[in-house]
């Protein structure tokens, strides 16, 4: 897990960051804090969290991330 990486959402509404370090990121830490951002976003909308679910909107959000790392 890479230092000084974070999650945070803005209660109440529909909103969360990852904050991590552009060039020290590995992919274990990526994927760790998104899985907090999906997190966030079920419970917000008051959805069920189930496996193919989240797994959907993980793959998708790491590799927005990542491609957007590759840039």
């Amino acid at each position: 897990m890479t230092p000084d990486t974070s999650a945070m959402h803005v209660r109440g509404e529909f909103e969360s960051f990852i904050l991590m370090p552009y060039d020290k990121s590995d992919t274990g830490t990526i994927v760790h804090e998104s899985y907090h951002a999906i997190r966030y976003m079920f419970e917000q909308h008051d959805l069920e969290m189930t496996n193919e679910a989240v797994a959907y909107h993980l793959g998708y959000l790491v590799s927005e991330i990542v491609e957007l790392a590759l840039e």
